[in-house]
């Protein structure tokens, strides 16, 4: 049997989060197509999850709360403005595997490791995506 959502959620792409609560701090969100498909599925078990589905950005929080957006796509190592004016400071460790440092005012905020799976963040209300080929994405709403 399985768990009806807690809620749906219409994404910026016009699929739709399917967003279930497993416990404290512990929800699943699948996104479904418009035409039904799945698109990708996260988990966010006492810290936010996020990735790249069908070409948009999406990220759950812990707390079960669902953005999503596009564009704003950075490449690579490398330092790169983000959009509430902190740094992110992008390096590449190994093969699928980079980290992300959101540096404000010299201060180190958080760090994403993408190894092998995505990483997000919500930083204060800026959303952060890192893939592990390094592709990283920022939005803030």
């Amino acid at each position: 049997m399985t768990a009806a959502p807690v809620r749906t959620q219409k994404l910026v792409d016009g699929s739709t989060a399917k967003i279930y609560r497993l416990g404290a701090h512990h929800y699943r969100m699948d996104n479904v197509s418009r035409e039904g498909h799945l698109l990708g599925t996260l988990v966010a078990k006492n810290a936010d999850a996020g990735g790249q589905h069908n070409g948009m950005f999406v990220v759950l929080t812990a707390d079960g709360d669902a953005v999503s957006w596009t564009g704003r796509e950075q490449y690579g190592a490398g330092s790169f403005l983000l959009p509430d004016g902190s740094t992110a400071k992008v390096t590449k460790v190994a093969a699928d595997h980079y980290t992300l440092k959101i540096i404000h005012q010299g201060h180190v905020m958080a760090t994403l490791v993408a190894d092998h799976r995505d990483a997000a963040v919500n930083a204060n209300g800026m959303y952060v995506v890192l893939n592990p080929d390094g592709t990283h994405s920022a939005w803030t709403g």
